[in-house]
């Protein structure tokens, strides 16, 4: 299937996530520039519709606008990478323009303890708990029989 819109789409991280989008996207008719740490990673990529990158700077210079740059990293580098890349972007036509929130990665949310203790108007207390679900035993199928 090929698209009728093919877009140049960045991708920084070629590890087995990184490197099937990116050869997803191509299946697809798009345009990729590829970064990665390993240079090894880049050059099995390399092919039609998939240029390679030697940093992040060489990434964006091939990129064409609108950029569009996305990061496949582990979590204790994509801060500092994605910090790098804006650097990078900042000023370009079709990079990113100011005044914009900085970016940023968020870590992952921590669980809400949802209990929670109140008194009525009467000042009985009330406690209503209804964050966490009993894990089900098994799930049903459609005839009722549970599956194995």
């Amino acid at each position: 299937m090929t698209s009728e819109h093919p877009q140049y789409l960045g991708m920084v991280g070629l590890g087995r996530m990184g490197s099937n989008i990116v050869r997803r996207l191509v299946n697809d008719g798009h345009h990729c520039v590829v970064y990665d740490v390993n240079a090894a990673s880049v050059t099995a990529l390399e092919g039609p519709n998939v240029v390679g990158a030697t940093s992040l700077s060489d990434l964006v210079a091939k990129l064409e606008p609108p950029r569009a740059v996305w990061l496949m990293l582990p979590a204790a580098i994509t801060q500092a990478t994605l910090d790098e890349l804006a650097t990078q972007l900042d000023g370009l036509p079709g990079g990113r323009r100011a005044p914009r929130a900085p970016l940023q990665h968020h870590p992952p949310r921590q669980r809400r303890n949802h209990s929670h203790d109140r008194k009525n108007d009467a000042g009985n207390r009330r406690v209503r708990v209804s964050a966490l679900r009993p894990q089900r035993s098994g799930s049903l199928r459609q005839d009722g029989a549970k599956r194995h």
